[in-house]
């Protein structure tokens, strides 16, 4: 065993070994030298043993499906001892300690990945593959795959471009891909082309950018990706293989001069799907046609890095990039964790709309990047050199679904293809021929495959984005693929178009994903969509003989305006209507309402809308239906009903006040005497409004304000309190919608709150008031003028701050008559939003002098007791403008307590008095009335029982030695080792006792503390002692008990037997006590029947000496506690001795 050796069995724990070899070496000065030596050793070895000491695991994956560490695909490569390129994708970012394992190796970084973690490799001996898998935190050693390039009426024939066929398209719109940037990551481009040239009078160029990363991307020496924005030099890519320059013209070339010769039939029979859209040369693969997976990842980082760069400081809308066209891919299928994708990935969440073929080897195989989970996938379709796309199937060629399964809970991003679209025979930009020298690309060829169908819908995805930007991708969603997925045309084929898994989704089909591109479907974004939301009925539940308002909600989900359109109702299939809709704007609602008068039964009520102006595409959704049950009419009886609610102003303001109308009929069989309407504001009550009688078939309306709050709410009226009963509630309640706009910038002058103080009779003096509010955010002066029947009285200026308001009042001499108070204003400084709100009127009666009453209170003091008198006041205003008399009168049930005649002067109040002495108990009905207009009041009064003194508590004790009732005395004696037993359960009280308190002292010590009702005790030491118990009564009353405990020793004989002295005092005890007991009970009984507060007459709390009321005994008590009950140790008695 050497010292190398021993480095190893200790880094595993042998250590053992190594000490027995040391032990064996006598020789000390050669086991140094031979220790130095291993160490010496260790030390030039360990960079070869750091990475391989350690065995990793790994998990099986799709590209790893034995777990080595190592990609499958290159298993033969390495088997075979050829060198291989790869990449290590890794667990964490790539640390310094990866670069020195790397390094250790003795291999080449050739590119550290900043959007993955991942590290690019370059020419890795096979020898060397199995190290790699010993690289820190590694997840695989994935292969560089090579990836290959996949190879007018197609342009036509998904409705972008005019023809016969179809109409319209999406050029109609004037959409041709203005301000958007696409990378064609390919074989280069040709863009000497004249198809590249500019498009119309554009006049800017077709090429921003390029980038040669055949054997990888240039970089700076800070490592940023470095692109050319000089066409025709020496770093832009061309095209020496063809493919690239073909897939660029197909997404934005602008056709060619027929004059030149070209197979073109018109100058614009080969312009590309978005001829305005401009271009970025990604260079990814060699002139041979193929590439490495490598190259095309650090490409796609480069597009991810330049994302928002601005390429020729010309503003933001030619900025960076936003789609990627990838007609290229692995020759086998991917889960979708490769490096790629998940490059792909990243593209997507930095705002690139990644477009990718599917591959030409006519399996179900989704080959890589494809597989990436937010690629767009595109599949072929022969579209048979003709516009018509109804004879459109499948390319033979074509991969389709499902992707691998990736392993997690999610199935959406296993759905591909996303689409598919026109890929054989398309007609594009043929690439230069020479090899060498200036490109001389000219003329048009035709290629078929999944290459040349990624353009088309790469073209159109920039068509889309010009329509609508907010489509572009981001981390978690990808609108542009979500758009041609929902908008792509179903289709069914020579495969079986029907849904491949309809419990992820209605529309995916393994062979031709969400559907076959229909162009102007997809970048019809700017359309109306009318959607019916809502059909109800007010009342909500109605009956025969209500008169039922159904309102239909039509919301515009679109996103352009409804200029026009037309509503019908239909009721058990007959038309009742049709009608014009207003014009929507955008994301608003409309509701139309149809007046309705129904018999009792079920009905099928169905609103639809149609012929919407501008045309909307979405017409699934015109319609709603929903069930209306009519019940019988109810019983006879009022029936009170809204019939409408509404306000007057339809243009409101924040803080604007408002008037709101309710108008109510009474369809009963029954005179309504009173009633209130409440409004309530998204269900928080604002207004109470009182309504008077209405006869039968009768209508009124009741008016009140509301003041307004931005945004939309619900203003809803209900009818309660209805007197009689109403008979059917169901039609109390009726609602209407209202917007409000915000305070605008501008003053906004508006006059609320016209109203009166003051006794409105003749030659009365009264306060007219009225705010003027600021409902606009900008300061500024008003005129205003209050005018009585259109005469001005009062007129001024006032400035006033924005959102505030100023209060102005005017003191006017009444005269008998109608009036209308008017308040208006005019010329504001500087000029309003609006003038439609500057007047407010309000109708004034003023009545001849008179003395008016009012009952205003009835009062007195709780609480009331049976038997016993109670004042009640009456109070009575006299609002009239003449002093009176009034005569009030109060009734308790119904029953005259008392009337009075007061003199009460013009605008006092008076306070009247009546006694009253309730006989009975419970509820009483409190009624005052006056001989004014038989005004009344009434309140209820409770009677109560008088309320009695509380009496103490009695403690009582009996006292138990050994089993033995001991007689009731102020001492008992007893013997050591006697049970005692001490019961208070014959105590009394008015009440009930709740608490017992049970204390045994010795001279000033406490030697037991309890609370219970009856206690056992057991005396051990001779002595004197005393037991007190302290009772508590429900009413907090307290008493006490108190007795003396002599205790003495217990004698015995020389037999060991109690001598016969111990039942002595018990049995004379109990025979004085059965002689006297009834002596001292009537005693008791005579004294607690006295008026006199107390027995005896107390000095200073201490221990007295007192005399028995029945038998002239000694009584002595050693306590401070009073009141406390007492015995007499003569005749038994019991008695309470009170403070």
């Amino acid at each position: 065993m050497d010292c190398l050796e021993f480095h190893i069995l200790y880094t595993r724990g042998e250590l053992a070994s190594c000490t027995t070899f040391f032990r064996h070496r006598k020789n000390l000065e050669t086991m140094r030298n031979t220790l130095i030596s291993a160490l010496l050793a260790i030390s030039l070895l360990s960079p070869m043993l750091s990475v391989a000491e350690t065995a990793t695991h790994f998990d099986k994956t799709y590209f790893d499906r034995n777990g080595d560490g190592l990609d499958d695909r290159m298993d033969h490569l390495i088997n075979d001892g050829t060198e291989i390129s790869v990449i290590l994708l890794l667990n964490s970012k790539p640390t310094d300690k990866h670069f020195r394992e790397i390094e250790d190796l003795g291999l080449n970084i050739d590119h550290v990945y900043k959007y993955i973690d991942a590290i690019r490799i370059d020419k890795v001996p096979a020898s060397l593959a199995d190290d790699l898998t010993k690289i820190s935190d590694l997840r695989i050693v994935e292969w560089q795959a090579p990836v290959y390039a996949f190879l007018d009426t197609a342009v036509k024939a998904i409705k972008v471009r005019e023809s016969e066929d179809y109409s319209p398209v999406v050029w109609d719109k004037e959409l041709f891909g203005e301000g958007i940037n696409v990378a064609v990551l390919d074989t280069g481009v040709d863009n000497e082309h004249e198809t590249f040239g500019d498009y119309d009078d554009q006049g800017v160029r077709r090429f921003i950018a390029g980038m040669d990363c055949d054997g990888g991307c240039p970089t700076d020496e800070n490592g940023n990706y470095q692109f050319t924005t000089e066409e025709d030099s020496n770093e832009d890519p061309d095209d020496f293989d063809g493919h690239g320059t073909h897939v660029a013209s197909t997404v934005l070339g602008t056709g060619g001069d027929t004059s030149d010769g070209n197979s073109c039939e018109s100058d614009d029979e080969c312009v590309g799907v978005a001829p305005a859209a401009r271009l970025i040369d990604m260079k990814v693969m060699a002139d041979w046609g193929s590439g490495s997976a490598a190259d095309i990842n650090e490409a796609i980082e480069a597009c991810i890095e330049n994302v928002d760069t601005d390429w020729e400081n010309d503003g933001a809308k030619n900025n960076g990039i936003q789609i990627m066209s990838m007609s290229l891919g692995t020759t086998s299928g991917s889960d979708g964790s490769d490096s790629q994708s998940q490059l792909v990935n990243q593209a997507n969440a930095a705002g690139i709309a990644v477009i990718i073929a599917m591959g030409n080897d006519g399996d179900e195989e989704v080959p890589s990047p494809a597989a990436a989970d937010w690629s767009i996938a595109v599949g072929a379709m022969d579209n048979n050199e003709n516009v018509n796309r109804n004879d459109d199937d499948l390319a033979s060629y074509s991969n389709y679904g499902p992707r691998d399964d990736d392993g997690d809970s999610d199935r959406w991003d296993e759905l591909k293809p996303s689409v598919v679209a026109p890929g054989s025979d398309i007609r594009a930009a043929l690439g230069h021929s020479n090899l060498f020298g200036d490109s001389n690309a000219q003329g048009w060829t035709t290629q078929s495959g999944t290459s040349m169908a990624t353009p088309i819908v790469a073209g159109l995805a920039a068509l889309l984005l010009e329509a609508d930007g907010s489509l572009a991708p981001t981390s978690n969603s990808n609108g542009v693929r979500d758009r041609l997925q929902q908008y792509s045309e179903a289709w069914d084929g020579t495969h079986d178009g029907s849904p491949s898994e309809p419990d992820e989704s209605d529309k995916y089909n393994y062979y031709y994903g969400y559907g076959y591109i229909d162009g102007y479907e997809i970048v019809n974004i700017n359309q109306p969509d009318a959607v019916v939301t809502d059909i109800s009925t007010s009342p909500e539940s109605p009956v025969e003989g209500d008169l039922v308002t159904v309102s239909v909600t039509v919301q515009n989900q679109g996103n352009i305006d409804i200029d026009e359109g037309k509503i019908r109702l239909i009721i058990d299939g007959d038309e009742l209507t049709d009608d014009d809709l207003d014009s929507i704007e955008v994301n608003s609602d409309y509701t139309w309402t149809y007046e309705w008068e129904p018999e009792e039964g079920e009905y099928e009520v169905e609103a639809s809308v149609y012929e919407i102006a501008p045309e909307e595409g979405d017409t699934d959704n015109n319609n709603l239906e929903k069930t209306v049950v009519v019940d019988e009419a109810p019983a006879e009886g009022v029936d009170l009903v809204i019939l409408d609610v509404w306000t007057d102003d339809d243009n409101t303001t924040d803080n604007e006040h408002i008037n709101i109308y309710a108008k109510i009929k009474n369809q009963g069989t029954e005179k309504a005497d009173s009633f209130e309407i409440r409004w309530y504001d998204d269900s928080s009550k604002f207004l109470t409004l009182e309504g008077t009688e209405i006869d039968v078939d009768e209508q009124t309306t009741i008016s009140g304000q509301w003041v307004a709050e931005e945004g939309e709410s619900k203003l809803e009226a209900r009818i309660v309190d209805v007197q009689p009963e109403d008979q059917n509630e169901n039609n109390n309640g009726r609602s209407f919608m209202i917007t409000v706009g915000p305070p605008p910038d501008e003053p906004d002058f508006s006059p609320a709150n016209l109203r009166t103080e003051g006794i409105l009779e003749e030659n009365q003096e009264i306060d007219i008031i009225f705010d003027i509010l600021n409902l606009g955010k900008t300061a500024g002066e008003i005129d205003f003028e209050l005018a009585i029947d259109n005469e001005e009285i009062y007129s001024g200026t006032v400035e006033i701050e924005g959102e505030e308001s100023v209060t102005e009042s005017y003191s006017w001499t009444a005269i008998e008559g109608n009036f209308d108070l008017i308040v208006t204003l005019d010329n504001s400084n500087p000029t309003e939003t609006s003038e439609q709100n500057n007047l407010i009127e309000l109708e004034l009666q003023i009545e001849k002098s008179a003395p008016k009453f009012e009952l205003i209170s009835i009062s007195w003091e709780d609480p009331v007791y049976k038997d016993e008198k109670t004042l009640v006041s009456v109070s009575v205003e006299n609002y009239g403008g003449e002093d009176g008399n009034v005569k009030t009168t109060l009734y308790a049930d119904d029953v005259l307590i008392d009337e009075n005649n007061v003199f009460i002067t013009a605008g006092n109040t008076q306070i009247q008095t009546f006694e009253w002495m309730p006989t009975s108990l419970g509820k009483k009905s409190l009624r005052a009335q006056i001989d004014y207009e038989d005004k009344e009041k009434t309140k209820n009064a409770y009677v109560l029982e008088p309320e009695t003194e509380n009496e103490m508590p009695i403690p009582k004790v009996n006292i138990m030695i050994n089993g033995i009732l001991a007689p009731s005395s102020l001492s008992v004696n007893v013997y050591t080792s006697d049970v005692i037993l001490f019961s208070a359960s014959d105590s009394t009280d008015d009440g009930n006792i709740v608490y017992y308190e049970w204390e045994i002292k010795q001279d000033s010590s406490t030697i037991f503390q309890g609370n219970q009702e009856t206690l056992e005790y057991v005396f051990t030491e001779t002595g004197i002692y005393s037991s007190t118990l302290i009772v508590t009564d429900n009413d907090g009353a307290k008493s006490t008990w108190q007795t003396s405990i002599i205790v003495t020793q217990k004698e015995v004989n020389a037999n060991n037997q109690q001598t016969d002295d111990e039942f002595n005092p018990l049995i004379i005890g109990g025979g004085i006590a059965g002689v006297l007991a009834l002596g001292g009970y009537g005693a008791l009984r005579y004294l607690r029947t006295e008026d006199e507060d107390d027995f005896f007459d107390f000095g200073e709390p201490e221990a007295v000496n007192l005399s028995c009321p029945s038998c002239g005994g000694l009584i002595s008590i050693t306590t401070a506690q009073r009141p406390i009950q007492v015995g007499c140790p003569m005749c038994q008695g019991q008695f309470i001795v009170k403070e």
